[in-house]
């Protein structure tokens, strides 16, 4: 596959990302939650701040996706797209205003683009995303939990 292509498909996984946050924002019904048509039961956000944190997180994404380039292993990729994750939340934070629209898939959705990316750049089989997944995660709440030192 030539060095465009490559480019294009790099691209198209952050695009996708960011498109399926749109698609999310604007579906309804959602009985109780943000769509075009409603704020639902919140009170302090409405659809215009999950089309800017949608919009403002393609970098983020697309960060993610270059963050596969070296030779990380995959804890080492999933230590740093935490990292990114960080400043992907600061920057919700920032075109919301602050509210959290998009916490969440900043770590869920972020975790599959990463994983994604990476399956690609070794040509493993589609298959192999939930097993990469899993690799990354292991005992994800044990080891945030022992970083954790109380007085």
């Amino acid at each position: 596959m030539g060095e465009f292509m490559e480019i294009v498909l790099d691209e198209m996984l952050a695009t996708l990302a960011c498109q399926s946050l749109l698609y999310e924002a604007v579906t309804w019904p959602k009985p109780g939650l943000i769509t075009a048509k409603s704020s639902g039961k919140h009170t302090d956000m409405n659809i215009y701040h999950f089309l800017d944190s949608s919009v403002g997180l393609y970098s983020y994404f697309k960060k993610l996706v270059l963050l596969v380039e070296g030779e990380l292993t995959l804890n080492e990729i999933f230590e740093k797209s935490r990292e990114l994750g960080k400043v992907a939340e600061e920057r919700m934070y920032f075109e919301t205003h602050g509210v959290n629209t998009h916490k969440g898939a900043i770590f869920i959705l972020g975790l599959l683009v990463v994983t994604i990316a990476y399956c690609k750049k070794y040509n493993l089989p589609f298959k192999e995303i939930q097993s990469c997944v899993k690799e990354m995660t292991q005992d994800l709440v044990q080891r945030d939990f022992q970083k954790i030192h109380v007085p």
